[in-house]
């Protein structure tokens, strides 16, 4: 099975593409590696975990990662941060264990950088970036 895939291009950072589906002459992509022994399809789903608020969706408005419930509130507790982002990387499905992870927050600048290395029942998924909530999400 294929996914559509993301711009996921380290070049495309800060611009409107990044993270957003890629278009290549006209036509949605899929991913590069859309065989059922990619690793990239798994990475996407993360990041889309990642960026997914909780109480967003309208038909189960218990799931999602408690941004503005726990994460973008006063003085905010880096472990607490650190904690639901593992707990919601481990529940991605696929995720079999989380070898690596490194949180990085720049308040000033509402960012947070996040690198990560897990195992996965495709392979092992390596991502480092931020996870900026002011603007969408969007890198």
């Amino acid at each position: 099975m294929a996914d559509l895939s993301l711009d996921l291009k380290p070049a495309d950072i800060g611009t409107i593409q990044y993270n957003d589906l890629l278009i290549v002459n006209g036509d949605l992509t899929l991913t590069l590696d859309s065989n059922p022994n990619g690793t990239n399809p798994v990475l996407q789903n993360i990041l889309q975990i990642l960026r997914f608020y909780y109480g967003e969706w309208f038909l189960d408005n218990t799931k999602g990662i408690p941004w503005f419930q726990q994460i973008l509130v006063k003085n905010p507790s880096l472990a607490k941060i650190e904690s639901i982002l593992i707990n919601g990387i481990l529940g991605v499905p696929g995720v079999t264990q989380l070898t690596e992870f490194t949180l990085t927050p720049n308040f000033a600048q509402r960012t947070l950088k996040i690198s990560f290395k897990c195992i996965t029942t495709k392979g092992v998924v390596i991502y480092s970036g931020n996870l900026n909530q002011a603007t969408g999400g969007q890198g």
